[in-house]
């Protein structure tokens, strides 16, 4: 009986703030490492995994991305949005400020995709009880209201890294019609039309400055004139 095929390689994002635990993450799932120590992300990294699952009797191959979450790597991390079939939305549980990012990471995703990409929620760092800041409820809450699956894990304890990713792979092959491979030679570089996303992330990034900027301009007009309306009328009392 002849040995099944390799199916496509499914494309998946691992995005969110850095310190995350992006990276060690993909260590725990693809290598089952950890290492405590911090080394951030440039710009961006892969891996592959090969499940032992089939769907239309082909082999399923994961190409995971591992994106940078400094501000400063953003045009790099959103070039490599195009063509991806998932998303891992990662936040760290004892980082308010990972958490409230989310919401800006899911339009990122939105925007900047067009093939209806499958995304999860996964909270990191469940094994730091005492130094979390966000509950169970508040992750679950946030998921829920962004249409998603939420998950809870420990890198260092491995804990639900692997269900997290089996979902998402479900969830991914429940929409897949046709599998086909990803060229190899797509592997080490940008998609073919990264620096037209480019353009349209910086025309984007620069309506939404003139939004502000003018919502700015519109606080500023009216803060004067309130200023002087309660001069005029403190001057016609005063000297009436």
């Amino acid at each position: 009986m002849d040995e099944p095929k390799f199916g496509r390689v499914f494309k998946v994002l691992f995005v969110g703030d850095s310190k995350a635990g992006k990276t060690t993450f993909l260590m725990r799932y693809c290598d089952s490492t950890f290492t405590s120590r911090f080394v951030p992300t440039v710009g961006i990294d892969f891996k592959v995994k090969i499940l032992d699952r089939y769907i239309y009797d082909e082999k399923i191959k994961l190409q995971l991305w591992d994106t940078a979450g400094q501000e400063c790597y953003l045009r790099i991390t959103t070039a490599y949005f195009l063509g991806a079939k998932g998303f891992v939305l990662m936040f760290d549980l004892t980082s308010q400020d990972s958490f409230q990012s989310v919401r800006k990471w899911m339009t990122l995703i939105s925007d900047l995709t067009s093939n209806n990409p499958k995304v999860i929620l996964v909270g990191n760092k469940s094994d730091l009880t005492e130094s979390r800041v966000i509950t169970k409820e508040q992750g679950m809450d946030l998921a829920q209201s962004l249409g998603i699956e939420y998950f809870e894990t420990s890198v260092k304890d491995d804990t639900k890294v692997t269900e997290a990713v089996d979902k998402l792979v479900t969830l991914i092959c429940s929409a897949t019609t046709k599998p086909t491979e990803v060229p190899i030679t797509t592997m080490f570089r940008p998609p073919e039309n990264s620096s037209m996303q480019l353009l349209d992330y910086d025309r984007q990034m620069a309506e939404l400055r003139n939004r502000r900027k003018s919502k700015e301009i519109f606080h500023q007009g009216t803060i004067v004139f309130v200023g002087c309306a309660c001069a005029i009328l403190f001057c016609a009392y005063y000297f009436k």
